[in-house]
């Protein structure tokens, strides 16, 4: 998706037939979020190019909220920092080098936050004077922030110069020195 401050993209134009009743809703859509239905369209296909295909590939299932909460409200603490920094870690790790072809700190947060996207978690991502600021308001609960700041902070402590998490109910900041 194009965001402030980037390249614009060379396009080509291109026709497809889509059932009528697909086009309606895509155009729902779109008024809805106040864009065209080309931007609706291109950010369809982002999401799917940069996170949903590789994601798919790599063995990620979407569940709903409702169940990760659930099952996180039955760990201890201890056992989330076990999961994050075991399976979650490795498997989030494996889908970088699927989507990136590489592992450094851009591919990494870039990948972070095309999941983040696709997972419809609202977020910022600041920049300034070297640091970057990601604040993630994900609405999942206290473990869920605890739960992603333990998953990312051995791969962003190896990868950056500096990095500090803020852990809330609801919200996660990321603030990294690159």
């Amino acid at each position: 998706m194009y965001r402030a401050g980037e390249v614009a993209r060379k396009t080509d134009v291109v026709a497809f037939r889509i059932p009528a009743e697909k086009i309606d809703r895509l155009r729902k859509e779109a008024k809805i979020k106040k864009v065209s239905v080309n931007v609706m369209a291109n950010h369809i296909l982002d999401l799917f190019f940069d996170f949903q295909l590789a994601a798919n590939n790599a063995g990620f299932i979407s569940l709903p909220r409702k169940t990760i909460r659930g099952m996180l409200g039955a760990l201890r603490e201890e056992e989330i920092a076990i999961l994050a920094r075991g399976p979650l870690k490795s498997d989030f790790e494996d889908l970088v080098y699927m989507m990136a072809g590489k592992f450094t700190l851009q591919s990494f947060l870039n990948t972070f936050l095309a999941w983040a996207r696709d997972s419809n978690f609202p977020y910022r991502d600041d920049f300034e004077d070297g640091q970057r600021s990601i604040t993630i308001h994900h609405n999942m609960g206290r473990k869920w922030s605890m739960l992603l700041k333990e998953f990312l902070s051995p791969t962003l402590e190896g990868l950056a110069s500096r990095v500090t998490f803020s852990v809330r109910e609801d919200v996660l900041v990321i603030d990294v020195q690159e």
